[in-house]
């Protein structure tokens, strides 16, 4: 067994944020509700932009940028070979298909052009 870790991240949570969260899960409200409402709020006035919309994790969001982007039935989108697999599996829900290359840091995406013509 490891018996060490490796932090990732270590979340702030002050006495409103833990308030707020506290609150939340008393509610069972943990990705819509009045916290919600007023995040989206928050970011239009911030953006200036008519619309928001909240996903509760990165695969939907990929999804929904995925929709917004036009991609679906038959597109073949190029996906790094290194990656997590949220990446490919929302492309694949639409009817694309991801085709995994293998991308180097170094290389810029106009080297994979001519991956579209073959």
């Amino acid at each position: 067994m490891v018996e060490y870790k490796i932090p990732q991240v270590s979340p702030y949570l002050g006495w409103k944020e833990r308030r707020y969260v506290k609150n939340a899960l008393k509610r069972k409200w943990l990705t819509e509700g009045k916290y919600a409402k007023k995040f989206l709020d928050d970011i239009r006035a911030f953006t200036g932009s008519k619309y928001a919309v909240l996903a509760p994790n990165g695969t939907l969001a990929l999804y929904m940028a995925y929709q917004v982007m036009g991609i679906g039935m038959g597109d073949e989108i190029l996906v790094p070979d290194f990656t997590f697999n949220a990446t490919a599996s929302p492309l694949h829900f639409l009817g694309a298909e991801p085709q995994f290359v293998v991308w180097f840091f170094c290389r810029h995406a106009a080297h994979y052009e001519n991956r579209r013509e073959t």
